[in-house]
């Protein structure tokens, strides 16, 4: 009898256990599997001033449905005002973008637009390239001087405003870019430049560097990954042994064709995944769910695409209207 006892609590004490482990399991966050919408910056090219083009916060459903507009050029700044890369961040209630000299952030709640961060440099302006981690704490952004010659990176805390400066280019020789977190690292790009007067009055630069780095997220111990041939755009990792970037296809500045790469971070190799006659030119890369999505030119103006890892299954996912959407971000 005190055996059968035994046998009971044994059996009530492991079925409690199970069902246990099972309420944990149903309340774990959801996967990011569930992002439903896809946010990105949006302008309509069948309105506006003959030769202004401004951008708006749009964001589309994953299968390319439901395009609203959420932000209106007339409330965020000038008419030149840009909602530029979105990012939103991981409770997914804000989405973070640039305009001009000014950080916002889009609450997906109330749909009210308020400003994070404003520039000290009045007449230059945040660049197009951010990202929020670290708990929803900090910013990755680029900003580009009042000359507009040359770019830093820096960190933003959201809740106290200060700024940390993580690079050191202070002329148009070098500027750094494309800064992404991951794994307590920041991955970027520096483009070290030769300048020289071409013919009078006109100045370029000649044999442009462009290289891969990562570095801590207090500026220290930059390393340097890979050197890329041409511009280097929109590097995203996808774990301890990929990372992807877009290149420019040529070393011709006023032909600004970008096409998708893999780098190999354990062998050191790349591997091109797009190819311009055929894709378009690609732009403002993020992975998500084993995807890569991106914008492409391809139908004539920007759409959103996806593709796998290994660039294969390329597929328009937004609608060929008369808004060009480039710079996709969930």
């Amino acid at each position: 009898m005190n055996r059968l006892l035994i046998v009971t609590v044994l059996l009530t004490t492991l079925f409690s256990c199970s069902t246990d482990d099972s309420a944990t399991t149903q309340q774990l966050p959801p996967s990011s599997s569930q992002k439903e919408f896809i946010y990105f910056s949006g302008w309509d090219e069948s309105i506006g001033v003959s030769g202004i083009k401004w951008s708006e916060l749009y964001r589309i459903k994953r299968d390319g449905t439901n395009q609203v507009k959420l932000t209106d050029y007339s409330n965020l700044g000038t008419v030149s005002g840009y909602a530029d890369y979105p990012v939103l961040n991981s409770t997914s209630t804000k989405v973070y973008f640039s305009n001009e000299n000014t950080i916002k952030v889009y609450d997906v709640a109330t749909t009210a637009t308020s400003t994070v961060y404003t520039g000290p440099i009045t007449s230059g302006w945040i660049d197009t390239t951010s990202q929020v981690f670290d708990n929803d704490t900090k910013i990755l952004f680029v900003d580009i001087n009042d000359t507009k010659t040359y770019t830093n990176i820096n960190i933003l805390e959201i809740q106290s405003g200060a700024v940390t400066l993580l690079t050191d280019a202070q002329d148009r020789s070098q500027s750094y870019s494309t800064p992404v977190f991951y794994d307590d690292k920041v991955y970027y790009s520096k483009v070290t430049r030769v300048w020289g007067e071409i013919f009078p009055g006109a100045w370029d630069w000649t044999n442009p560097t462009d290289e891969i780095y990562s570095m801590n997220v207090d500026g220290s111990n930059k390393n340097l990954l890979h050197q890329v041939g041409g511009g280097v755009t929109d590097i995203v990792v996808l774990d301890d042994s990929a990372l992807y970037f877009t290149k420019r296809m040529q070393q011709n500045w006023s032909l600004k064709v970008f096409e998708v790469w893999k780098l190999d971070l354990i062998t050191n190799t790349t591997t091109q995944l797009s190819v311009y006659s055929t894709d378009g030119d690609i732009r403002e890369l993020t992975i998500q769910d084993n995807k890569i999505y991106y914008s492409s030119d391809k139908t004539g103006k920007y759409n959103i695409y996806n593709m796998d890892l290994d660039g294969s299954n390329k597929i328009m996912i937004s609608i060929d209207d008369t808004v060009s959407k480039q710079m996709p971000a969930f």
